[in-house]
């Protein structure tokens, strides 16, 4: 792998703040980092960064031991929720800062400069300041002046934080091509799931300091190996933290009716409201009351959005079902199995998309 984290702790005052984190990205990949807050994702960034020490563990980058290597001396630029443009210095020279540093030579740097310009498509803009751009023209400056570099990694640490939410999914649009077109390998972090979504190859999720899943989004969200997991990043009913019932597979029928097809799990819900998003409506409904076929209970109140009934109307009260051919239980391991077909009794579980160092 292009970039190997290996067992990578961080300690504050005995503390851990990062515990055994292993990851691994192929070059040109993106990875997406996703978490709760206080998990560890930007203390993560900044210690492959150089920018805080590890307890223990290492770094690895194209085959180099990185782990001791001061942070200015690394082939790793760390993007940051700010742009953190230099007020008083033109776009170009914002731009080709980092080279004048390296003691570049000016004409060729001016050339760099220039061909970034263009590339974040605003070749006009080299001698304004940053106080004359918008919010996404600041961005899109502080991408360039990473890319300049031609960093080996790229660390994004939740860079359109501060955008609005129109601008936001435009620039992370552009973002993603840009990244791709030129090949960069780069850990994306963000609180969004959509986001992590779009943005990345792969995806990580943290919880407690660790590591909780990785792989490619559509596995992850398909196949969570953990209850948490399927409770952040999936969409569905998690049952005494012993199983998962995707979304997908709920559906809602009028509370009157009485006659329930065997092998069914229902809850008692209300639909409290309606809406309608990408062409497709949806009714978000909070149950009420646990199963009585299982007796696996759902939380008190648990509030999800499934594809609308139309023909029941808004405030009544409706009947959740799940046919429980479509759980899936965590085992002892953490993995998940389905218990719908022959496969399911095979323990063997899948580890494709989990990454070792």
């Amino acid at each position: 792998m292009f970039v190997n984290c290996c067992g990578v702790t961080k300690e504050y005052d005995g503390k851990p703040v990062l515990n055994q984190v292993d990851i691994a990205i192929s070059q040109g990949q993106i990875l997406s980092l996703l978490g709760p807050s206080g998990t560890g994702k930007s203390t993560l960034l900044r210690c492959i960064a150089g920018f805080e020490n590890l307890t223990s563990g290492k770094v690895i980058l194209a085959n180099q031991d990185i782990t001791q290597m001061p942070p200015e001396q690394r082939p790793v630029v760390m993007m940051f929720q700010q742009p953190l443009l230099f007020p008083h210095m033109t776009v170009l020279e914002n731009i080709t800062y980092g080279l004048k540093v390296r003691g570049v030579d000016r004409d060729e740097a001016i050339k760099s400069g220039y061909q970034l310009l263009e590339r974040i498509e605003m070749p006009d803009y080299g001698k304004r300041y940053p106080y004359e751009l918008s919010g996404g023209q600041q961005q899109r400056v502080a991408l360039a002046r990473a890319l300049i570099l031609k960093p080996k990694l790229l660390l994004l640490d939740e860079p359109f934080s501060s955008l609005d939410a129109d601008l936001r999914t435009s620039i992370r649009d552009w973002v993603k091509v840009v990244l791709n077109e030129e090949g960069i390998t780069a850990i994306f972090v963000t609180h969004d799931k959509e986001e992590a979504m779009i943005i990345g190859d792969q995806l990580a999720i943290m919880n407690q300091q660790k590591i909780e899943q990785i792989g490619k989004s559509l596995d992850v969200y398909n196949r969570p190996e953990t209850p948490f997991v399927a409770e952040f990043y999936c969409n569905g009913i998690v049952l005494n933290q012993e199983a998962f019932i995707p979304l997908e597979k709920l559906k809602i029928l009028p509370s009157k009716l009485q006659a329930i097809t065997k092998g069914e799990l229902t809850w008692q819900g209300k639909i409290n409201s309606r809406f309608i998003k990408h062409g497709q409506w949806f009714d978000k409904v909070t149950l009420i009351n646990h199963d009585s076929k299982s007796k696996k209970s759902t939380p008190a109140t648990l509030e999800l959005i499934i594809k609308a009934n139309t023909n029941i109307d808004v405030g009544n009260l409706v009947i959740v079902t799940a046919n429980t051919q479509d759980i899936y239980y965590f085992d002892n391991d953490a993995k998940v199995h389905q218990l719908n077909n022959k496969e399911a009794s095979n323990k063997k579980a899948s580890n494709k998309g989990e990454l070792r160092c």
